[in-house]
Formats: structure tokens, C-alpha cells, sequence
């Protein structure tokens, strides 16, 4: 209520918030969106585990920060 958004609104960003973590599954454009900016907001350079990772090769932020 403080952020100003309907309540359309807030079920649209709920819903893209749930979709984003799901594999293989229809997004809705925030979904997607949402799904690619976590990608690209993890600091997998940086990680201590990242030998071990099973996505380490396909995330943008392997290589550092991306602007």
C-alpha cells in the first residue's frame, strides 16, 4: 500500500516473483525478466563453490559485473 500499486498490480509482481524461480515453465514478460535479472545479479566470481556449481558456465556473472 505504500508503494502506491493496485491491486492488479501486486498480483502481477507476485506472480512474475514465483515464476522467476521456476525450470521449464511459461513466464508471464516480468517473470522473464525477473528470471535474467537474478542471473546477472549473482557475484559468481566471487563465490567459493563455484568449481562445484552445476550453472557456474551459464551465468553472466562469472565473468564479473556486468553493466
Amino acid at each position: 500500500e505504500e508503494a502506491g500499486f493496485q491491486e492488479k498490480e501486486k498480483k502481477e509482481i507476485i506472480k512474475a516473483i514465483r515464476e522467476h524461480r521456476g525450470k521449464g515453465i511459461n513466464r508471464s514478460p516480468l517473470g522473464e525478466i525477473l528470471f535474467e535479472a537474478d542471473k546477472f545479479s549473482r557475484a559468481c566470481w566471487q563465490c567459493r563453490a563455484k568449481a562445484e556449481c552445476y550453472k557456474y558456465e551459464e551465468m553472466p556473472g562469472r565473468q564479473g559485473i556486468c553493466y
